[in-house]
């Protein structure tokens, strides 16, 4: 004791240290306890969510994947129904375009004999009329 009186420690230190004590369990079960409580709860929490966004987005990154290769394997699709039904509408308006041609050839060739044969009946017509038609002229200079 005497060691601690020339250090100037007095017999309060007992009493200082046991109210440190009470006063630092008190403290820790009231203020730290909970807030390391929490700490470690919002650390759980945080890091939790985080594996838990990572999962996430590596989910969303994967139906992005398989929804590309479905839209890709479905434009495909529409694109090989495109081409071939245009191919079919293309030959079928070939087709009906080459009938249609055909066709109008035959009626202009129809048209053209028709008249080629009405001109030549004319001609012929006219030939038999011209002795007469010139008589008649002489006849009208005539007189």
């Amino acid at each position: 004791m005497d060691l601690l009186n020339s250090l100037g420690i007095d017999n309060t230190l007992f009493y200082q240290l046991g109210i440190f004590l009470v006063g630092y369990v008190v403290l820790y079960n009231i203020v730290f306890k909970p807030y390391v409580a929490a700490h470690f709860e919002r650390v759980r929490r945080t890091v939790g969510n985080m594996e838990s966004n990572e999962r996430v987005l590596a989910d969303i990154q994967h139906l992005k994947v398989r929804h590309e290769k479905e839209a890709r394997g479905l434009n495909e699709e529409y694109k090989s129904i495109y081409d071939k039904k245009r191919s079919e509408a293309l030959s079928e308006y070939d087709k009906i375009v080459g009938h249609a041609r055909d066709q109008s050839k035959s009626i202009i060739e129809d048209t053209r004999a028709k008249i080629q044969k009405e001109i030549s009946q004319t001609k012929l017509n006219l030939e038999k009329e011209i002795p007469e038609v010139s008589q008649l002229l002489v006849a009208k200079l005539l007189k």
